[in-house]
């Protein structure tokens, strides 16, 4: 059994680069989890996927906002979104011809995406040369919001063996033809999606290889501002006697990884409370998760 202490409670950004949040944001749709199949186990918390675990994720993409012109051109999981010791493989629908245009959307598994630089395994569009970095991307219908009634969700399957017990949240990125493809101006950079609700817990998560019990804390309250050149992290939370501090993580962007910025241990005893809590970082950054 693994004991979790680390609980994702908000995210907020802050405005030290104001221009930052229109180098992406290009793509809308949603992502859900389709299926998850095991040796034994459904996925949930109560009774985890054990042995051969193998689960369905679909992105059915809606909206593109072709900034610069930019052509959706990718949707796939970044390598550093893989699960270790899990496979990425094309799911039942996605390979399909482009909303406008005579162009493919094309699986690329992880060693073909690693070979062409590409960021990760998953569908691009393709000029049936089996190179998408040399073409550009799929413009949909309509500009500059681009729509896509007749695409079928692009569906992956994840499948591994179990290893140490975790809880797996599906993510894929969409980018435009600028970062992945071979028009020339890269705003859309990269859209990052996870589920959030379907799947065995309804929350977007699936348990594996073991249990794993989330402890026990409320958040009541929860504030990040910019103070000179500081942000300022304020939260009010109760906690269980179990508790045993709070992890802060940080991240230059939306779509990069987050790092551990600070430990805050848990001072209060006294678990029938509310407790405040603060902290300030001196580095400019973007956005702040509590966990």
């Amino acid at each position: 059994m693994t004991t979790l202490i680390r609980i994702f409670f908000f995210s907020i950004f802050l405005s030290y680069f104001p221009n930052w949040l229109s180098a992406a944001s290009c793509a809308s749709g949603n992502l859900t989890i389709s299926s998850v199949m095991a040796t034994s186990g459904n996925g949930s918390y109560s009774n985890p996927a054990l042995g051969s675990v193998k689960y369905e994720f679909c992105f059915r993409l809606t909206e593109y906002f072709e900034s610069s012109t930019n052509w959706v051109h990718g949707v796939f999981v970044s390598f550093e979104d893989i699960p270790a010791g899990f496979t990425i493989k094309p799911g039942a629908t996605g390979q399909q011809g482009t909303q406008a245009g005579n162009r493919n959307w094309v699986f690329f598994d992880s060693l073909k995406a690693y070979n062409l630089g590409l960021p990760g395994p998953g569908y691009y569009v393709d000029d049936s040369d089996g190179n998408p970095t040399n073409n550009y991307g799929d413009n949909g219908l309509g500009t500059p919001i681009a729509t896509f009634p007749n695409l079928s969700p692009f569906c992956f399957i994840a499948e591994g063996t179990c290893g140490i017990p975790r809880i797996i949240k599906p993510c894929i990125t969409v980018t435009g033809d600028g970062t992945t493809g071979a028009w020339r101006n890269g705003d859309c950079t990269g859209d990052l999606f996870c589920t959030f609700s379907t799947g065995p817990n309804n929350d977007g998560t699936i348990v594996v290889c073991g249990a794993v019990v989330i402890l026990d804390i409320a958040l009541y309250d929860f504030k990040a501002f910019p103070e000179s050149r500081d942000n300022i992290i304020e939260w009010k939370a109760k906690v269980d006697e179990t508790f045993a501090y709070y992890e802060l993580e940080k991240s230059s962007s939306r779509n990069s990884k987050f790092e551990l910025m600070a430990i805050i241990p848990q001072q209060n005893t006294d678990y029938s409370n509310i407790v405040y809590n603060s902290f300030v970082d001196k580095t400019q950054i973007l956005r702040h998760i509590i966990v």
